[in-house]
Formats: structure tokens, sequence, C-alpha cells
């Protein structure tokens, strides 16, 4: 039963080669083989679709490498907007804290920073 051109190795011959000869550089040298049976059309074929493999490759990692990059600009945007909102919120109590301790009416210090007065009431004086 021969699966393959009449010259060189069968698809069958080579599908049961010894275990002695496997491994990724005897894959490669029965694809080799495998390759070389082919006729004109075939290796044209052959080689069209190795072409599109590689091509649909390459777009792949471009298209990774800029998810990655887009992926990092938006978190990095994230975290300083985070950063940005934080900081102002410990600003603003850190100036209640303050207001506190200088003992200033509270419902003044609500209407200074936008706290209720039952979080300037919760806050530890420093």
């Amino acid at each position: 039963m021969n699966h393959g051109s009449d010259k060189g190795f069968s698809s069958f011959e080579i599908e049961l080669s010894p275990k002695q000869l496997e491994g990724e550089l005897f894959d490669k040298l029965f694809e080799m083989a495998r390759i070389s049976n082919f006729n004109a059309e075939e290796l044209s074929q052959y080689e069209a679709n190795r072409m599109n493999m590689l091509d649909y490759n390459a777009s792949m990692i471009f298209a990774r490498k800029e998810g990655v990059a887009l992926g990092r600009d938006e978190g990095v945007a994230i975290g300083v907007e985070k950063g940005i909102t934080l900081g102002k919120e410990e600003g603003i109590l850190q100036t209640a804290r303050k207001m506190k301790a200088k003992g200033l009416n509270i419902a003044l210090i609500a209407e200074v920073t936008g706290l209720s007065e039952a979080e300037i009431e919760c806050l530890d004086i420093l």
C-alpha cells in the first residue's frame, strides 16, 4: 500500500518509523523526505500554505506585541488616574484631621472638605 509517489518513502512507511528514530531531528528529516516526494503542484501548494502560516504567525506576534503595549498604556493611565484620586482623597482627609485637631466646628469642616459629619467624627486626630 503506497500512499505517496512511487519514489522514496511512502507516507505509510514514514508513519511507521522505528522508536529509535523519534524526536525533533528525525521528525524534521521525515518531513523533508515527505516533501521531497511532492510533485510540482503539491510543492507549490505546500509552499503557499507555508507562506500563509508564516504570515499568520508574524501577524499574531505583531498583534500580541501591540496588544501588550496597548494594555500596558491603558494600565498606566488607569493607575495614574487612581493615584491622583487617592491622593486627593488623602489630602482631604489630612486637611479634615488638621482642622479637627485645631478644634474647628465639625459642620464647618464638613462644609469645607465635602466630608460628612459622621466621617469627620470618625477621623483620628494626628
